[in-house]
């Protein structure tokens, strides 16, 4: 990885199209807040961007690192991230899958853009062709 010489942390929700969007406070959910489970009549309104748009809005021309954890929904934000994933202009991405089946439908729409998927063992890449062999992962 090249040298980071700025880091700036954007904390953002990513639904495509954009749009606003409740978000629901639940404190006994895994993070205690979702756009989706709306179990809660905890909310807050929040405008949800779409990441292509986002990164072409404010002319983000540096390289990039994403990290997402959003239980279950990586495949859509990084849908939601095309342009910008075949741009190459990502170049660290990490997700956790919650299972096989999601792992492989992540793994097919990132090797269909010819990037390889990695996880970190004893401080080094190892390449992952399932699920099973980690979960954290990184390409």
């Amino acid at each position: 990885m090249s040298n980071i010489l700025k880091v700036l942390s954007i904390v953002k929700a990513i639904i495509y199209p954009p749009s606003e969007a409740n978000l629901y406070c639940n404190p006994s959910a895994a993070s205690g807040l979702s756009i989706s489970d709306s179990s809660s009549d905890d909310t807050i309104p929040v405008r949800v961007v779409s990441l292509d748009n986002y990164i072409a809005e404010n002319q983000i021309k540096e390289r990039l690192v994403m990290r997402i954890d959003v239980e279950g929904g990586e495949l859509k934000v990084l849908q939601d991230a095309y342009k910008s994933l075949k741009k190459k202009q990502f170049e660290i991405v990490q997700f956790e899958a919650l299972n096989e089946e999601s792992f492989e439908k992540i793994r097919l729409f990132i090797e269909s853009l010819q990037y390889d998927i990695y996880t970190v063992i004893d401080n080094k890449l190892k390449p992952v062709r399932s699920r099973v062999e980690t979960k954290m992962i990184t390409f």
